[in-house]
């Protein structure tokens, strides 16, 4: 059985073997071309969408600055009032306790 196989095999049949496999290497290789230039395609569009995204992206952080800054101003300015309001509190809490203090001395000074 071996032999018979063997001598099938003739050289005419390894030559046209060979060429059929590099003619099927060759159709290979232009599907490998036509991916890979797809992908390139692909990838240059890719490109250009995540540029587009990245300049969105960055206007709208911008806005975003902008806007913090402004709530930052307003802040700065709340903050102010509550200081302000702070030391009144304080003048007006010290002056009250300093008013009892002097009204007790005067009711123990004239009592006693």
């Amino acid at each position: 059985m071996e032999s018979m196989s063997r001598i099938s095999w003739t050289d005419e049949r390894l030559d046209d073997f060979a060429r059929n496999t590099d003619r099927r290497f060759d159709e290979v290789d232009r599907r490998f071309d036509r991916v890979d230039g797809e992908l390139r395609d692909l990838r240059s569009e890719m490109n250009a969408r995540f540029e587009e995204a990245d300049a969105k992206l960055e206007r709208i952080e911008s806005k975003f600055e902008s806007k913090f800054d402004r709530v930052d101003v307003k802040f700065d300015r709340i903050d102010g009032r509550i200081d302000a309001l702070h030391r009144g509190v304080l003048q007006i809490g010290g002056g009250m306790i300093v008013t009892l203090l002097i009204g007790f001395a005067g009711l123990y000074l004239r009592g006693g």
